[in-house]
């Protein structure tokens, strides 16, 4: 008799988790080992699966897996969601899946679908969001480029992205309504980042990548307010990075809230060495009103 325990390790071992739900039931994730292929330096071989060099296989995908008993589903394959409104920079290009997250509430999932053409270098993006079982897709209103995303609340989600007139900036979109979209910070970001949303929608803890000096900001922005704060410039050591798009290794900020909304947490190698670490701002959160400028 094989134990759920047994079931969850051999699940750990042969499948990759990207989000779990808020309950900690549903994991969803998607195949990394065909991510580092596409996109070398932000996946890991995991198992050794023939569909990995298929361009677009229909046994590939989205998949959610119930964490109690260790049982994975194949939700959304590739070929899917590559049939859904394709354009011409699909054609004869290898695709998969990245960046799966999973709302609070625990009902949809938005995710990436990228695809690249002849070398790895040559990538085009846009996003997508489906229910947990894989039913009511939608593919949101951009240009070809979506890079990060974060969900505000169960219906909106924010995105670093190329709207519809061309522009790349952070976009705040309304789930499933191709009219509602918003563009967010304009007057404070003029780069990419890895955004998330504190528990009341109102602050955005986001980063940038290394300057001409190697440093990195980390950013709190007011939604409210429209304001920026910079809380740490952090060093990226030059060992730790490396230009090349065939064996890409960095460390991005990756800043994310806690779930009380008090604490961030980031990922550095300021220190020289690889760590994580984390700043209190539980006196600064939640606030309707008050000076912030101490930061």
């Amino acid at each position: 008799v094989v134990s759920v325990q047994d079931q969850l390790t051999k699940l750990v071992a042969e499948q990759a988790i990207s989000s779990v739900s808020e309950d900690g039931k549903i994991g969803i994730g998607y195949s990394f080992e065909r991510v580092n292929t596409c996109m070398p330096g932000y996946g890991y071989t995991h198992g050794d699966r023939a569909d990995v060099r298929l361009d677009a296989p229909s046994t590939d995908g989205l998949y959610a897996v119930d964490l109690s008993v260790g049982v994975s589903k194949l939700i959304m394959s590739i070929s899917d969601v590559c049939s859904m409104n394709p354009d011409s920079t699909m054609r004869d290009a290898r695709h998969y899946f990245s960046h799966a997250l999973i709302a609070p509430g625990g009902s949809r999932v938005a995710f990436l679908h990228r695809w690249i053409r002849g070398d790895v270098t040559k990538r085009w993006s846009r996003m997508v969001s489906c229910n947990l079982d894989g039913s009511d897709v939608y593919i949101f209103p951009t240009s070809g480029m979506v890079s990060h995303i974060g969900w505000r609340d169960s219906n909106n989600i924010l995105a670093y992205c190329r709207d519809i007139h061309g522009v790349d900036g952070y976009v705040l979109f309304q789930d499933q309504d191709v009219d509602r979209w918003e563009r967010i910070g304009d007057s404070a970001f003029n780069s990419d980042g890895h955004p998330s949303f504190s528990g009341d929608g109102r602050w955005i803890i986001t980063d940038t990548y290394p300057d001409r000096t190697r440093r990195s900001y980390l950013s709190l922005y007011d939604t409210v307010e429209d304001q920026r704060f910079d809380i740490a410039l952090l060093k990226h050591w030059k060992k730790y990075a490396t230009p090349e798009p065939y064996s890409h290794w960095a460390c991005d900020l990756h800043p994310r809230w806690n779930r009380a909304g008090n604490i961030i947490c980031f990922d550095s190698v300021y220190t020289g060495n690889r760590s994580l670490c984390t700043i209190n701002l539980s006196e600064f959160v939640g606030q309707i009103s008050g000076d912030v400028s101490s930061l």
